[in-house]
Order: structure tokens, then C-alpha cells, then sequence
């Protein structure tokens, strides 16, 4: 049996995958409402389309300080096991948006600014949602089940992201804000209630040994370090900050973004399952590279500047990106890295795809207001040619 097959199957953990798609479903519910709204309500603070790019690298989803904080995760993740940090996550999630909410109705743009760091630090606990979820199932079947999660999440962002636009055009971002903190903490309390730890005691590594790999890749992941590096250098560059420039180009409503957001769900939903059970059957690789391609049609149909229907048109295309894109990175990491290691590779991953394109977001800023959306697309374009190239020269099976 492999050292993957080891981490599943523990009596007691059986039910864990339940727990944490409804965990999920929930989490996708509070994140259709929290990021349709955030970046129409820091333009309605005063701030800028540049400013909001600044921001979304620090902070963003892939931003420095939310890419940072994962090794950190991954690190106290093999030390403590996945609940407490996953639950971490959660916590800091509320904390997020009954921030956003005091800032709406105080109108400062800095308390909003102080929120969304705090949302950035919540990173911390992803590295051991990864494994929490690789140990909850079969390495056979490492595809589906983050297929069933990731699609969990998009079916909740479906309903929840054009009834936020919709609230939020109608009552104002309060009552969304109110409502997302709520969601966030249903999610915590599924975990806290029905989650059993993954990671038995036993299993646990010391400090000083989980250290020690924390910035030395074995040999076997420095294909997919390499080519999720440039991946968050190319795509960053516009998906950060996409609704604020849709905002800002289109005078788009939030009951538009909602829609726009709900599209992209739709997408990612319909695709999820399917390209999860291709990973299983052709491997991560050529569903890997496909993912990054779309990058060249997503950027064309974004600059055809054809309405709102051209805009739905690019949500279908990133959902199907995205959708590719989940199970076939996460599972090409999970099926190469160490035993005991999958919390702490995820961990590193993510830093080095957060220093590495961090910058990005700004980039596509100053592109943005120098050029329009021409600039920050056409970078987009011609940066997923060549991700697509590496992934595809690059990564060989996942346990070489």
C-alpha cells in the first residue's frame, strides 16, 4: 500500500468528506457573498482601481501576506492536525466581514483595508483543509473528492452570489456583510461538530523535522513549483482584480456582478466533476496544460468589448478554467509529496506562488490605467501560452 493510501481509511474518519463538503457548500455560499461585494464597496469608499490592485497583492487570494501565512499553516497543520487550523480559518473569516461591515458603516476605507488583511490571514488554515481532504478519501480517487468539494462550494456561490448583488443594491452592504459572517460561522461549527482529526497523534512530526523541508522541495515537486510560480505571475495579472475593472469599465450594478459571479459558479460546477474524473483517468498533467490554455480565450473574449453578453461568455471560460484547474494541480502535489508532507507542500506551494506573484495584481493596475483592460489582458494571454508550454514540458508523473 502507498504512503497516500496510508493517510486514508482510519476508523472514525469516514464520514469526514461529508462533513467537509457541507463545510464547503457553505464556505462557497459566504464567498459568493463576501467577494461579489468587496471590490464595488472599496470603490464606493474612494478607492481606485490601482489602489484595489495594490491591495489584492498584499492581500488578495493569492496576494503576499495570504500566501506567506501558509507554510505557517502547513508547519503548525503536521504539529497540531488539521481541525484547529481549519477552524482558524473560519474564525478569521468572521472576524473579516463583521470588519467590512464596520467600515461600510463608517465609511473608512482604511478600516475595510484592515479587513480584508485580516481575511489574508485566514490563509493559514487552507494547507490543512488540502489534507484534511486527501485524507478523508482514496489516492485512486484524489481527483473526484476535491471535484465533490470544489463542486459543493460552486453549486452554494451559484444561489448566493446574484442574491448578495441583489441585497446589496436593494439594502446596502451591511446586511450582506451580516449575513456572509453568519454563513462563515455555520461552517465552523460543522467542522467543531462532526469533523474527526485526520492526523493521528502518532503521525505527528517534531518541529525541527518539519522544518527542515519547508524550503527544500524534494526533486519530484520542483515541475509543479516551477509551473504554479509562473501560473500566479500570468493570471494574477487580471483575475484579482477582474471585478473592479468590469466595475469601473462597464458601470456594472452588483446585482450584475452577482449575475457575472453566478455564471461563473454555473461554469465551474458543470465542469468540476468531469475534470476530476479525467485527473483519474489520464492523470493531472494534460488537464493541467488544457487549464492553462483557456487563458487565451478567456483574455479574447474579455477584449471583444461586445456587452454584458461577452462578459458571460469569459465567466463561462474562467469557471471552466478554474474548474480544470483545482483537481489537477492538487492532485499532481498531494500524489508526489512525502508521507506526512501534504499539509506542508501545499503550504510551500502557495508561498512561493505568492512571492513570485504578488506583484501581479499591482501590475495589472497600472496596466489597467495606463492601457485600459487591453493591458492587463494581453498579458494575460501571452503569460498562459507559456504556462501552458511548461506544464506540459515539465511535469512528468507525479511519483518520479
Amino acid at each position: 500500500m502507498t504512503a497516500a493510501a496510508d493517510r486514508v481509511g482510519r476508523p472514525g474518519t469516514r464520514g469526514n468528506l461529508r462533513t467537509l463538503v457541507v463545510a464547503q457548500a457553505l464556505t462557497g455560499a459566504y464567498v459568493g457573498a463576501y467577494y461579489v461585494i468587496l471590490q464595488p464597496m472599496l470603490l464606493s469608499l474612494g478607492m481606485t482601481v490601482g489602489e484595489i490592485g495594490v491591495l489584492m497583492s498584499l492581500a488578495g487570494m493569492g496576494g503576499l501576506i495570504s500566501s506567506l501565512v501558509q507554510p505557517i499553516g502547513g508547519v503548525l497543520s503536521d504539529l497540531l492536525g488539521r481541525k484547529p487550523l481549519i477552524l482558524t480559518l473560519h474564525a478569521l473569516g468572521v472576524a473579516s466581514c463583521l470588519g467590512l461591515l464596520a467600515a461600510s458603516l463608517a465609511r473608512s476605507p482604511e478600516a475595510a483595508v484592515a479587513a480584508v488583511l485580516v481575511s489574508a490571514a485566514s490563509f493559514v488554515g487552507s494547507p490543512a483543509w488540502d489534507a484534511a481532504v486527501a485524507e478523508s478519501t482514496e489516492p485512486a480517487r484524489f481527483g473526484a473528492a476535491f471535484g465533490a468539494v470544489a463542486s459543493a462550494s460552486t453549486l452554494a456561490g451559484l444561489i448566493s452570489s446574484p442574491l448578495s448583488g441583489a441585497a446589496a443594491d436593494l439594502l446596502g452592504y451591511p446586511p450582506v456583510l451580516a449575513a456572509a459572517a453568519v454563513l462563515q460561522a455555520a461552517a465552523a461549527a460543522a467542522v467543531w461538530l462532526r469533523y474527526r482529526e485526520g492526523l493521528p497523534p502518532a503521525r505527528r512530526e517534531s518541529l525541527p523535522r518539519i522544518l527542515s523541508r519547508v524550503l527544500s522541495p524534494p526533486g519530484r515537486l520542483r515541475g509543479i513549483f516551477a509551473v504554479m510560480a509562473m501560473d500566479s505571475a500570468a493570471w494574477w495579472v487580471v483575475t484579482p482584480i477582474l471585478t473592479g475593472m468590469l466595475v469601473d469599465s462597464y458601470g456594472l450594478t452588483n446585482l450584475e456582478v452577482g449575475i457575472l459571479s453566478a455564471t461563473f459558479s454555473a461554469s465551474w460546477a458543470v465542469f468540476q466533476m468531469p475534470a476530476g474524473l479525467l485527473v483519474d483517468r489520464f492523470g493531472p498533467r494534460p488537464v493541467l496544460t488544457i487549464s492553462e490554455a483557456l487563458g487565451v480565450p478567456l483574455a479574447l473574449t474579455l477584449s471583444s468589448k461586445l456587452g454584458f453578453s461577452s462578459l458571460l461568455v469569459a465567466e463561462v471560460i474562467l469557471g471552466a478554467a478554474v474548474a480544470t484547474w483545482i483537481p489537477s494541480f492538487k492532485s499532481y502535489v498531494i500524489s508526489a509529496a512525502g508521507e506526512d508532507d501534504v499539509a506542508g507542500s501545499m503550504g510551500r506551494l502557495n508561498a512561493l506562488r505568492g512571492v513570485v506573484g504578488f506583484p501581479s495584481p499591482a501590475l495589472g493596475g497600472v496596466l489597467y490605467e495606463t492601457w485600459g483592460m487591453t493591458g492587463p489582458l494581453t498579458a494575460l494571454a501571452l503569460g498562459s501560452v507559456a504556462v501552458a508550454a511548461a506544464a506540459w514540458l515539465l511535469l512528468g508523473p507525479p511519483g518520479d
